[in-house]
């Protein structure tokens, strides 16, 4: 194995963690510190709208059980609320808060940040081509109608 050149997978795993990384400090330096990651995945997948339990579990793609422990947190923590279901009484629909919004908000600001910097030290072309390659990788593997719709599954 050449050690001067990271293996593809270890490369995006990388880059994945410094985007972690550089949202969960946007988000400590905006007073949101006790964020975790897993809770930036719950806000993305809500959407606009709100989801039932089951929805979110399976847009998440982990089990009802764990989803309803990071509801349980974020709950607690102001950033979704649940609600009746207009369409069924026996269930509650889970929505992202006001201030679910400025963590949310938050978070699009670094990633545009992020994206400003990497233009300029590399300049616009190069992050267009980045942009060309990660899209078509998604599209490649099923992923990409997730990514047009700002929603992704978690990697844990």
């Amino acid at each position: 194995m050449n050690r001067e050149e990271p293996d593809f997978a270890l490369l995006v795993t990388v880059a994945a963690r410094a985007v972690a990384d550089g949202l969960l400090r946007a988000h400590s330096e905006a007073g949101f510190g006790w964020m975790k990651s897993q809770y930036g995945f719950v806000l993305r997948a809500l959407g606009d709208d709100g989801l039932g339990l089951t929805e979110l579990a399976d847009r998440l793609g982990i089990s009802k059980q764990a989803t309803l422990q990071i509801v349980d947190e974020m709950e607690d923590r102001g950033v979704v609320r649940r609600r009746p279901d207009p369409d069924d009484r026996r269930a509650k629909l889970i929505e992202v808060t006001g201030k679910g919004e400025r963590v949310r908000s938050t978070a699009m600001s670094a990633s545009r940040a992020m994206e400003r910097d990497l233009r300029r030290a590399l300049g616009a072309q190069a992050v267009r081509d980045c942009r060309e390659v990660l899209t078509r990788f998604a599209e490649q593997h099923g992923e990409a109608d997730d990514a047009r719709l700002g929603r992704a599954r978690p990697v844990w």
